[in-house]
């Protein structure tokens, strides 16, 4: 098995999601398995939920050479690794990524892009998908205990209803 085998190997299993992990992705800059151009020098993983932590990411070689550069979290939903130096070298490179999303789920992946000088630049994440701010935490909470409160008014009403249409005053039922 050739380099490119392994680091396709590697790129499947590294995919694979930690158990029960349910971010999913959106868009990818560049697409896993694509071919792109450069000048290149920020990777991008835009996902359907924010990411609460971002644990680590890199861009590393076909070889294993891992690049120098930083990550960054510039959208709730949206993180990124930008190389210290633009690719420029032929060959395949390896983004991978470890995260936590909102929804407490730890996920850690991997794909294989390929960088040739001659193709054109990748294309961007999906920038209207991109959330400007994280959605309110307790929103749904805050709804779910509405909810609750009118059926149990609900409930009342219809018991006292009943009740009444029984002839039965508040104190006569326990």
């Amino acid at each position: 098995m050739g380099a490119t085998g392994v680091v396709a190997g590697l790129a499947v299993v590294l995919s694979i999601p930690v158990a029960g992990a349910h971010a999913t992705p959106l868009g990818f800059s560049p697409t896993p398995g694509s071919t792109v151009g450069g000048p290149i020098d920020a990777y991008e993983v835009l996902l359907d939920q924010p990411v609460i932590e971002l644990h680590s990411m890199g861009l590393s070689t076909e070889a294993g050479t891992e690049l120098s550069g930083k990550w960054s979290q510039p959208a709730p939903n949206l993180i990124r690794f930008t190389s210290d130096r633009v690719v420029d070298k032929p060959g395949n490179y390896i983004l991978s990524y470890r995260m936590t999303a909102e929804d407490g789920d730890t996920t850690r992946s991997a794909f294989v892009f390929t960088f040739d000088p001659d193709a054109g630049p990748p294309d961007p994440v999906p920038a209207e998908k991109i959330m400007a701010t994280p959605p309110p935490r307790g929103l749904m909470l805050a709804g779910v205990l509405c909810a609750g409160a009118a059926l149990a008014g609900v409930i009342i009403l219809v018991r006292r209803r009943k009740a009444a249409e029984m002839g039965l005053r508040d104190g006569d039922v326990e």
